[in-house]
């Protein structure tokens, strides 16, 4: 676990992986969250889930690639989610 997986990014209880590569550093931001809040929120996590996807899985958690998005909009999603901001 890196200095990113720290709350309220990272919870231990968390149950998926959404992480996002910075296109200029190459370097990898992660997040540990709940598969049920992002269901109850977002049709697309929820159909994501419900069909599967190509997440790939390290340890016991599935891997979500936020492909196109960038940290701050992920942070900035997570933030309303957990928070209600």
């Amino acid at each position: 676990m890196g200095s990113d997986c720290i709350p309220p990014f990272w919870h231990e209880d968390g149950d998926v992986i959404l992480s996002i590569s910075d296109p200029t550093t190459k370097a990898e931001q992660t997040f540990c969250v709940h598969k049920s809040l992002l269901r109850f929120h977002s049709l697309v996590f929820r159909d994501m889930m419900n069909i599967g996807t190509e997440a790939e899985t390290r340890s016991r958690y599935p891997v979500i690639p936020m492909k196109h998005d960038s940290v701050e909009d992920v942070r900035a999603l997570l933030t309303a989610l957990y928070r209600g901001l």
